[in-house]
């Protein structure tokens, strides 16, 4: 018996148990009224709101950005390490003065590529090219790349559509996955060398706010992309992000749009882990964990 298959078993017990006590149903009223300009983000939540549209995802996350960069914060998604490596990347980026001199240096191509493994852009289904051609595909895109030098996200002339369009077409050219499924890697790369313009995508967060499956990863990337541009685009438009760059993981006007959207993630329970992690507290709250995990135990045993 494996500790992952336990934690399964004991979340889908909560699950059962929560569904039959008619617990697991809020009032979806309040669920639409969820974060607007009038009432605060909740204290405490017991399960995942009812979905709302993009549209309204889009707009609950403008309404109240500034709590749910604040909510990223206080109890930041990745580690230390994560962030000194981020925090060396783009201070080298900053140090070789332009994205295309970046592209070209050796040394940010190991640095880059030190920091997307501790992103964990080479475990499990991601894997990264060997550092030679991780190198080699950033040269060859050194002048793709620094079309976008001076492009920023919330620039008032900023064309969403135009910028979107050229921006896959780099991201195409940019050879650094092994596994041909490219849009985590190659935003998270491009991020360290365009922190004004691109935001780093991945499937936790990302794609529980746009509500993606794995089969729009693998196959709709060019769409997934450019429609999440589009959203990225009118939120740094309406909420100044670069108002909130300083001190740890706020480090670019795109890096915080990013914070927010994991933010309202974790707030509203959209991504599977804060949606478990809420379940099994709320089960530990009412007194049930104990008797499931002690259930779930028997029946792996006994299966």
């Amino acid at each position: 018996m494996t500790a992952h298959r336990l934690f399964l078993c004991a979340v889908a017990g909560v699950y059962q148990f929560l569904e039959r006590t008619h617990l697991a149903t809020m009032d979806r009223s309040k669920e639409c009224r969820h974060v607007t300009q009038d009432g605060p983000i909740q204290a405490q939540r017991i399960l995942p709101s009812v979905p709302l549209s993009l549209e309204g995802r889009t707009r609950n996350l403008i309404a109240r950005f500034g709590d749910y960069v604040q909510s990223f914060g206080s109890a930041p998604a990745f580690n230390d390490e994560q962030l000194g490596a981020h925090l060396e990347t783009l201070a080298l980026r900053s140090q070789l003065g332009s994205a295309a001199t970046a592209a070209n240096s050796s040394e940010f191509a190991k640095t880059l590529r030190h920091t997307l493994e501790l992103w964990r852009m080479n475990t499990r289904g991601a894997k990264l090219v060997s550092l030679s051609a991780f190198e080699a595909s950033l040269q060859h895109c050194a002048a793709a790349i620094a079309s976008f030098e001076t492009d920023h996200l919330e620039a008032e002339g900023l064309n969403a559509t135009a910028t979107a369009e050229r921006l896959w077409s780099l991201i195409e050219q940019l050879h650094i996955s092994a596994t041909g499924v490219r849009l985590v890697a190659c935003t998270k790369a491009l991020h360290h060398l365009l922190p004004n313009l691109v935001v780093p995508m991945d499937r936790q967060f990302t794609g529980a706010f746009f509500r993606w499956n794995t089969h729009d990863w693998q196959v709709k990337e060019e769409r997934v992309f450019k429609s999440a541009f589009a959203v990225f685009r009118e939120i740094a438009h309406k909420t100044h992000p670069s108002r909130y760059v300083g001190a740890g993981w706020n480090t670019s006007p795109a890096k915080v749009v990013d914070n927010a959207i994991v933010g309202y993630c974790r707030e509203t329970l959209l991504d599977r882990a804060s949606h478990d992690k809420a379940m099994i507290a709320r089960a530990k709250e009412i007194g049930i964990y104990d008797q499931i995990v002690a259930e779930a135990k028997k029946n792996l045993a006994d299966s």
